[in-house]
């Protein structure tokens, strides 16, 4: 990619943590102070903790700033809190090899004398102490889950980490768990062709170093007034770490932005506690509750704010005033272009002259000249040149800290691994009188990133896919369908026969019919990654199939005996206690326990430490999981938050409680002033006979 098609320095690595990483009270800092006061009941709100805003709390005699600052009643001196990173200050116990390069290329003992020189300081200046060290509470909390879970729920802000503020995944939900058409409707399914290529070529991205700002420069003029309600208020072109405030409400559009939950769900809620707690009731959380922190690119908030989102406090933007809308285009046109030749001609294509209009057309389209030559099917080629115009913005966020397999030939190199105070052993065997194999992995604050990296570019690759994705979404609004499923780049939707369809076509970017000739009848869904759906001849109304797709369940003859359309359907409908009776399992080898799960057995190959193959009898459950919002009693879907009832009480509180303004009388009867008129609420009842 760099050396065929960017000029020298144009893709700029991100680093991993941000920008801001060194500079400000790290978030375990910040959670330990709240913690602090949480386990301190008369420290609550004394404690002078990181604020974004200020920084740390500042020692003016000494000039050093702190974790935490506590004064105390006399006589009682002020305490000083201080939470160490191990990494940071040279922790003897983590890093015992004292001439070992940490933070700052300095050595674990020079960090340590350094922290150890503060805190006598600061003893001299008259404040009592109090420190933790972070593995101590690594230790706490691995061994005390209830803690862990508060640890977790306590919400700081810390700096903009790319990787995990903006990079999300695509965007995979049920909306009806189970629909059955009645004779005017028609389910169709619908998939975008090559989502992620398309908005690589389409889409212009960042490029160059961002200027970073922080909040006391972005509440600044010529900033607008927090809170933000209206795209025109953001000045900003790349990433921004942000609180949001969800509507109540999306007028039949499923929400937009996606939050990710304590415990690592991709949910698109209006309620960041409601997804937290997975709340099945009606939600009645204050404005603070909803909302939550995290990053977005400028494109998805704007969007957001057309759509009755609110900004409600801006704490970091990466902004970048260089942009290349042709950034991936010639990379994507190379790799398009190979498979669309692999693939070989159309159908329709059967004369030189079809053939020719076919090139010439998707010249014109996709702006690509193939080699009528080299238009053959090549089913190889075309896989290779799929995963390479697919996986490249996956390279651009290629995880760090994975697993490596080393070998070690003498006792000396096999305790040097051992003793590796940058590397975490996992596993190790003997392979041999001579030889040991070890399973190692980095320490995440040893671990480097690869140099392809490029955060920044891969979110905005990601927010302009789901993007893409919901724009069809409105498009199903618009024709008066009704969404049944989405995934990634995927939907499934009911209309009317006879009615409009979303729009169609065959060109990068568009969405394209699956299943042409058939006719969909029935769908069903146990859960994200987990559907099914049954359907007909078209024409005939005959040859009935059904279809399964299950994430990581492998669906062989076998298997498909046990899980199959009606099993998965009949799980679903019993899962939520829906439609009433639950007919027989099809299968008499069906295990179906009290937790509704089927459990499957099959053959499976593994692989030994020493690379040998072997087969085992695997066991595997299957069972329906939707966690990402309310079910209704139609077996319909709400998002977490949806009807906010203590919002709506308030803004009718407010209507009641307004001054009540005399009206002049006119002469003329105003019929829709009749109480019991049409027009009349709720509100208008409750204002004139309060």
């Amino acid at each position: 990619m760099r050396r065929c098609f960017l000029p020298e320095n144009w893709l700029v690595h991100s680093p991993e943590g941000g920008f801001l990483r060194g500079r400000r009270a790290s978030a375990e800092s910040q959670r330990y102070i709240k913690l602090f006061e949480m386990e301190n009941k008369e420290a609550e709100g004394k404690v002078r903790g990181a604020q974004w805003a200020i920084g740390e709390a500042n020692v003016e005699d000494c000039g050093y700033r702190l974790d935490g600052l506590w004064y105390r009643i006399p006589p009682l001196r002020p305490l000083a809190i201080e939470y160490n990173g191990c990494y940071y200050h040279g922790c003897p116990q983590c890093f015992p090899i004292r001439d070992q390069r940490l933070a700052g290329g300095r050595t674990a003992e020079e960090l340590y004398e350094r922290t150890q020189s503060r805190l006598y300081e600061l003893e001299q200046q008259g404040y009592s102490l109090h420190v933790v060290w972070g593995h101590e509470m690594k230790e706490r909390l691995r061994f005390n889950q209830q803690l862990k879970r508060t640890w977790n729920e306590i919400d700081v802000v810390r700096p903009m980490d790319p990787r995990k503020d903006c990079l999300r995944g695509g965007r995979t939900e049920p909306f009806k768990l189970h629909h059955i058409c009645k004779p005017d409707e028609e389910i169709i399914y619908i998939d975008i062709v090559s989502l992620y290529p398309y908005v690589m070529k389409a889409r212009e991205f960042p490029i160059g170093y961002p200027d970073v700002l922080t909040r006391e420069t972005l509440t600044q003029p010529p900033n607008a007034i927090l809170p933000w309600t209206h795209p025109r208020h953001n000045r900003y072109k790349g990433l921004l770490l942000v609180r949001v405030l969800p509507p109540t409400s999306m007028n039949g559009l499923p929400p937009l932005l996606g939050y990710r939950t304590h415990d690592g769900r991709l949910t698109f809620p209006l309620c960041s506690s409601c997804a937290d707690n997975k709340q099945q009731q009606q939600c009645r959380h204050s404005m603070k509750q909803r909302s939550w922190i995290s990053g977005y690119t400028h494109v998805e908030l704007n969007k957001a704010l057309e759509l009755g989102y609110q900004i409600l406090d801006i704490y970091e933007v990466w902004n970048y005033d260089r942009w290349d809308p042709e950034l991936f285009k010639g990379y994507v046109n190379t790799f398009v272009g190979l498979k669309q030749q692999a693939s070989g001609w159309p159908e329709n294509c059967d004369s030189q002259e079809a053939r020719n209009r076919y090139i010439a057309e998707f010249d014109r389209v996709e702006g690509i000249r193939m080699d009528p030559a080299k238009v053959e099917i090549n089913p190889g080629l075309r896989m290779i040149a799929k995963i390479l115009a697919n996986s490249l913005w996956g390279k651009l966020a290629q995880r760090v800290g994975t697993t490596e397999v080393k070998y070690a030939r003498t006792p000396e190199e096999f305790h040097q691994l051992l003793e590796d105070p940058t590397l975490e052993t996992l596993d190790f065997e003997h392979v041999s009188e001579f030889m040991d194999r070890c399973v190692v992995r980095k320490k995440e604050e040893f671990a480097k990133p690869p140099d392809t990296n490029c955060l920044h570019v891969a979110a905005f690759v990601t927010s302009y896919a789901r993007l893409h994705l919901y724009k069809y979404m409105e498009e199903v609004k618009q024709i008066n369908g009704q969404l049944l499923y989405c995934d990634t780049d995927s939907i499934f939707y009911v209309k009317k026969c006879g009615g409009n369809f979303v729009g169609e076509g065959e060109a990068l970017g568009q969405m394209k019919r699956e299943h042409l000739g058939r006719k969909i009848l029935e769908f069903v869904s146990g859960g994200p990654k987990n559907y099914g759906f049954r359907h007909v001849d078209a024409a005939t109304g005959r040859d009935e199939r059904a279809e399964l797709k299950i994430r990581s369940f492998p669906l062989s003859y076998a298997t498909h005996q046990l899980i199959n359309f009606q099993t998965m359907k009949q799980l679903v409908i019993c899962q939520f206690n829906i439609d009433g009776e639950i007919d027989d399992m099809a299968s008499e080898n069906c295990i179906l326990d009290s937790n509704n799960i089927i459990s499957v057995e099959f053959p499976q190959i593994g692989r030994t430490t020493r690379s040998d193959l072997y087969t085992i009898m695997a066991r595997k459950d299957y069972r329906v999981c939707f966690e990402k919002g309310r079910i209704r009693p139609n077996m319909e879907t709400l998002p977490f938050g949806h009807g906010n009832v203590l919002e709506q009480q308030q803004q009718e509180d407010q209507i009641i409680h307004q001054p009540h303004v005399q009206v002049q009388q006119h002469p003329i009867l105003d019929l829709q002033a009749i109480p019991g008129s049409s027009n009349w609420t709720d509100v208008d009842y409750l204002r004139r006979y309060r």
